[in-house]
């Protein structure tokens, strides 16, 4: 498989780039091919390059793949390797995650925060979103609470 003149201008981009292709269309390949353009060409460590995906998924594969290429382009580099398994591949949650934990205070969270799972963080979402509302004025919310009704509850 060979990049595309668009995917090879991404791949060695100078600046950050983002991604945004339909299944099949190489995006994967392009960024394994931008990962070790880094490595090989700019002579970065695995632990200097963040690489982000949406899903587990997709960042288990970018990792393996990464992996795989890294083995067979680079294999006088146990270094690589090694350093591979702690660099930041993940999910954005992921990686907002860690720079959290790192930098608590930078961040401005909790040193002892803790990420909310999906169904928690919509039960949080509508109690605080309910405790804020229950804190405004009337007068603020009965014209939204007008349309809401207009919109939700008419009879059909």
């Amino acid at each position: 498989m060979s990049l595309t003149n668009e995917q090879q201008a991404a791949a060695t981009s100078p600046q950050s780039i983002i991604v945004t292709a339909g299944a099949g269309t190489g995006k994967t390949y392009m960024l394994v091919e931008r990962y070790l353009y880094y490595l090989v060409e700019k002579g970065l460590s695995p632990l200097e390059i963040v690489a982000v995906t949406f899903t587990e998924k997709a960042a288990q594969e970018l990792r393996s793949r990464i992996r795989s290429q890294v083995r067979q382009q680079l294999p006088n580099r146990p270094d690589i390797l090694a350093e591979l398994e702690a660099a930041p591949i993940s999910t954005i949650h992921a990686l907002a995650s860690r720079i959290c934990r790192e930098h608590p205070q930078a961040a401005n969270v909790a040193a002892d925060f803790q990420v909310l799972e999906d169904l928690e963080g919509k039960i949080w979402l509508y109690e605080g979103l309910e405790t804020a509302l229950s804190k405004l004025p009337i007068q603020v919310l009965k014209p939204y609470l007008i349309l809401y009704y207009r919109e939700f509850w008419q009879p059909y």
